[in-house]
């Protein structure tokens, strides 16, 4: 009796691995997550230069100027919130698709700067400096869930090697026994060398341009709060998963849920997160052959989902707004540039190009990294004992093929993928630097350089080429504001009960600018509103039925621009077009062909647009289209003559 009490404290010694050197202390944690989040801080500083100009604040790309002016709206009425808006979509207005939360904690942050009454510089500086910090929180949260993905690998690794899994079971000793082993179990994940893969994947989703064009100073845009709200939710989620009591598992269960509750009311995209889960629950259940709990998962969705129509309707509809975008239910979303595959252009040729961009040598050592990932699960599967770290690698391997997916299907998601990309790499780089072998070492210091310095170089890039909106349409648009009738309604609180008394008409891509800039509403914006009739507008070969189009609109001014049309460049003494017409003939249901001479050049039906008519000739032979404005900044025409970038027509019908 007394030799058997001896085997079973000897075997249960073998279950308490002794502290590693390579494990972190509480305070060393610390340090590493504050110069995760300041080195993280300082790439997304580097576009400085090109937002704080002079006493303007400015933004990138075209969604930040709508962010920005309800962001305003809301700070300017704080608390108040508003979802239907009289300037989109003009005349009819538009419900907005995005929740509202981004915005309104923009405002929240700049009323408590502002002690309550912030300038419009001060929600602008706000607004601009919000995805900086959004993003370097990710990196922390990426750092964390890192952090539990190799744990889950070491924990197996050391317990193989020391017997947990091999010799010792609940019938080899006693009750109590057992109890004790359970806890030593949870104690050696905590002293495991797990913080490698966590701060090599902050490190690489630092600086990958994926993540960092979304989350730059000036990119005032919900999708950085996408990658927070998300790698939050499932670090939660995974510490759901390896919660030592029913306390912990209640916890992490809550936070789970509350913050991909938050996500619902600031991204329209937020059914992607509960449809990860709802996934990983349908695999492991089925795994476990554990056929009940599958059906109350599937039910639970069901009713989680018809009860939102009936609780909340708006968030009912957020959710169905954002599976319309991803299934692309209009026409016009098939000419989006964010809504196209990963590796397809428009007209369904391969190009690499996007996911060069996105992910640079990172998406190749991510596909390595994922096929060594998925051999760990698969050669770890039998020891029955456990089951919590592999659960959490199946949830982590679900979720990497979703969003892998889903960035094949559409180009605008590898902000999301690039979190999965990360902790792939650095799970490959640390396998091999841990491997004591030279050419494994040497190996793994070359992923590394492969990958951050061509990402640092992509960065530097678009710090010196950042997608912004062109000075010429800054002035522009401030003239409209300083020279056209006011609309006789408040532009920072839109209500159905004061309806604008004119609009402006503009192709799409510019619609955000003049909504915020020039405080105008627009015929059709950047979300889509009102694409198809812009289109036919500019395209038409008819006055009287362009007029048609804008008295229906009632529209008084219309915006032409020089990259909406067709205009040529030289490449390798070859000639080629290029303009955003390819688009605009598409959204009014014609062919480019239509267009185009034998020689694949601008032919007499293009000349007759509406389009060519305002933007070459100035109007001339048109009744009732006075020019009343021309930008500074000139470009060559289609016949080799300069011509302003920028023309605003006043229709007199």
């Amino acid at each position: 009796m007394v030799e058997q009490k001896q085997n079973s404290k000897l075997e249960l010694s073998k279950t308490v691995p002794s502290k590693l050197s390579s494990t972190l202390s509480r305070g060393n944690e610390i340090i590493i997550c504050v110069v995760l989040f300041l080195t993280a801080f300082g790439v997304r500083m580097i576009t400085y230069s090109s937002i704080f100009v002079g006493d303007n604040v400015r933004f990138l790309e075209f969604d930040p100027f709508y962010h920005m002016r309800r962001a305003i709206s809301f700070a300017e009425h704080f608390p108040h919130i508003w979802n239907f808006d009289t300037y989109l979509n003009y005349p009819y207005g538009s419900d907005v698709g995005w929740p509202p939360l981004y915005d309104w904690t923009i405002a929240l942050l700049a009323n408590i700067i502002g002690l309550g009454h912030p300038s419009k510089h001060l929600i602008e500086t706000v607004g601009v400096y919000f995805p900086v910090f959004l993003g370097s929180l990710s990196v922390i949260g990426v750092y964390f869930i890192g952090k539990e993905i190799q744990g889950s690998f070491d924990n197996v690794k050391r317990d193989n090697k020391e017997g947990v899994f091999t010799k010792i079971t609940k019938k080899s000793i006693k009750t109590q026994n057992v109890q004790n082993l359970e806890k030593a179990k949870g104690k050696s994940w905590k002293n495991v060398k797990n913080w490698q893969v966590g701060v090599m994947s902050s490190l690489i989703l630092a600086v990958i341009p994926a993540f960092t064009q979304v989350s730059f100073l000036g990119f005032v845009d919900h999708h950085v709060a996408e990658v927070l709200l998300s790698t939050t939710a499932f670090l939660f989620f995974i510490k759901t998963l390896r919660a030592e009591n029913h306390r912990n598992r209640y916890i992490f269960s809550v936070l789970t849920i509350l913050t991909l509750t938050c996500a619902m009311f600031t991204v329209p995209d937020a059914a992607i997160f509960v449809g990860v889960l709802a996934i990983y629950g349908i695999v492991q259940c089925t795994i476990d052959k554990k056929y009940k709990y599958l059906a109350l998962t599937i039910g639970a969705l069901l009713a989680v989902y018809i009860g939102a129509y009936f609780i909340s309707p708006g968030t009912y509809n957020f959710l169905n707004d954002g599976v319309g975008f991803l299934v692309k239910d209009r026409a016009v979303l098939q000419q989006v540039q964010e809504t196209q595959p990963l590796f397809f252009t428009f007209d369904g040729k391969f190009n690499i190009e996007p996911s060069w961009y996105a992910f640079n040598t990172s998406l190749y050592v991510a596909i390595i990294g994922i096929i060594l990932f998925a051999w760990g699960i698969i050669k770890n599967r039998t020891y029955k004992d456990q089951v919590i770290p592999n659960r959490i690698k199946v949830f982590f391997l679900v979720w990497t093929l979703i969003t892998m997916v889903l960035n094949l299907y559409q180009v605008r998601f590898v902000y999301l993928f690039a979190v999965n990309i990360g902790i792939l790499c650095a799970y490959l780089i640390v396998e091999l630097i841990n491997s004591n072998k030279i050419y494994t070492d040497m190996l793994g210091l070359i992923l590394i350089g492969a990958i951050l310095i061509p990402s640092a170089q992509m960065n530097n890039n678009m710090r010196e080429s950042p997608l912004m909106l062109s000075n010429d349409w800054f002035t522009t648009s401030e003239w409209i504001k300083n020279n056209t009738p006011d609309t006789n309604s408040t532009w920072n609180m839109p209500s159905k009960d004061q309806i604008p008394s004119y609009g402006i008409m503009s192709w799409w891509d510019y619609g955000n600018y003049l909504l915020y800039l020039s405080e105008r509403p627009v015929v059709a914006n950047n979300f889509q509103l009102g694409a198809e009739d812009s289109a036919k507008f500019y395209t038409s070969e008819n006055e009287t039925e362009a007029n048609k189009i804008l008295n229906d609109r009632r529209a008084r001014y219309v915006v032409v621009d020089y990259r909406l049309g067709l205009s040529t460049f030289n490449e390798n003494g070859r000639t080629y077009l290029r303009g955003s017409w390819v688009s605009a003939a598409f959204l009014a249901g014609k062919n480019m062909s239509y267009y185009l001479d034998g020689r694949n050049m601008p032919n007499d039906k293009y000349l007759s647009t509406m389009y060519a008519r305002l933007y070459l000739f100035d109007g001339k032979g048109l009744d009732k289209y006075k020019l009343i404005h021309k930008s500074e900044t000139a470009y060559p025409d289609l016949f080799g003559k300069p011509i302003e970038e920028i023309k605003i027509f006043e229709y007199t019908g």
